[in-house]
């Protein structure tokens, strides 16, 4: 799965995650310094993606803070591991740590159209521009 988000993050995770975390964890509010900042008006698969990035670092975290542990400013917003909302969000982490490659990504909407180059390409499209710039 690349930047289309699966249909649990959309119909699950992203509604109960935007009702609690979203509340400190967005510009200008009180968890605005932390890693995980999503982008309030924006689309599910853009926040999905914020979401993605901070899981692929950050798993461990992104669970504990959920209930709370180790400390969390915003407390147990999920209640404990046994509650509804954590396995859903724990069913969800191997797809947000997936990689994905550039076949996959170029498969997403946001991606339709863009074709990626490879490795060879671009290179010989940096050597060029080097040549190009010597007087």
């Amino acid at each position: 799965m690349g930047a289309t988000p699966p249909q649990l993050f959309t119909a699950t995770v992203w509604p109960s995650m935007s009702s609690t975390c979203v509340v400190c964890h967005r510009a200008g509010a009180v968890a605005s310094g932390t890693r995980l900042v999503f982008a309030v008006g924006a689309s599910a698969e853009a926040n999905y993606g914020v979401l993605r990035t901070f899981a692929a670092a950050n798993s461990d975290l992104l669970m504990s803070k959920s209930i709370g542990l180790p400390t969390h400013s915003g407390g147990k917003v999920y209640g404990d591991a046994n509650s509804q909302q954590y396995k859903d969000l724990a069913s969800l982490l191997p797809k947000l740590k997936e990689t994905c490659s550039t076949e996959v990504l170029a498969t997403g909407q946001f991606w339709n159209g863009v074709k990626f180059a490879d490795d060879q390409t671009m290179l010989a499209a940096q050597i060029s521009g080097l040549f190009e710039a010597v007087p």
